[in-house]
């Protein structure tokens, strides 16, 4: 499994050449299972971590499915410790918000430093898009859901006075601000 880990320059130079041991860069520890297990925090895409500022350095890691785990970043507390599932068990596209939580220390042979312009090209945009994209698969070609998604879409944008929203005995039409153009419409009855 492929992780990115954001930490300083300093550590990501030394970890290049001597690996990242957990005991020196642990970010806390974490019960699974009913075993207690110290961890480094990453991510499953260069793009989920959204705090990079100047001077973090990425590291791309390739980790054994056995040292790591998966857990839905949106949660916290005990909702998150149940989602924790082994790295081999993980299947991309299946949380929102992924954290790997690494539960090893990582070899030199495992660690790169990430470079977005040379490294291999990236098949999805960030792991939330990607879920999204796996959640709105089976649904999205069915005519109800455009309908109720263009519907919800269209009153979100009148209440936030995007858009004009007209509405006569049995219809709801939403036009320009700028132009007397229909923009979408539905029957009420």
């Amino acid at each position: 499994m492929k992780a990115y880990l954001f930490t300083t320059e300093e550590i990501a130079e030394d970890a290049v050449t001597y690996g990242l041991k957990l005991s020196h860069n642990a970010a806390g520890c974490v019960s699974v299972y009913g075993t207690e297990h110290p961890y480094m925090e990453a991510y499953l895409h260069p793009a989920d971590y959204a705090l990079t500022k100047r001077g973090t350095a990425v590291l791309k890691l390739q980790l054994e499915d056995n040292k790591a785990f998966v857990g839905e970043g949106m949660f916290t507390g005990e909702r998150y410790l149940a989602s924790l599932v082994p790295a081999k068990s993980y299947r991309l596209g299946t949380y929102r918000k992924p954290r790997c939580l690494i539960i090893a220390s990582v070899f030199p042979e495992q660690i790169e430093r990430y470079d977005a312009a040379m490294d291999e090209p990236l098949l999805y945009e960030n792991s939330e898009s990607l879920y999204r994209d796996c959640v709105l698969g089976p649904v999205q070609e069915s005519d109800a859901f455009k309908e109720l998604a263009l519907r919800a879409y269209y009153e979100q944008e009148a209440q936030q006075g995007r858009v004009h929203r007209n509405e006569g005995d049995d219809y709801v039409v939403f036009t320009s601000l700028t132009e007397e153009r229909i923009l979408f419409g539905y029957s009420i009855l």
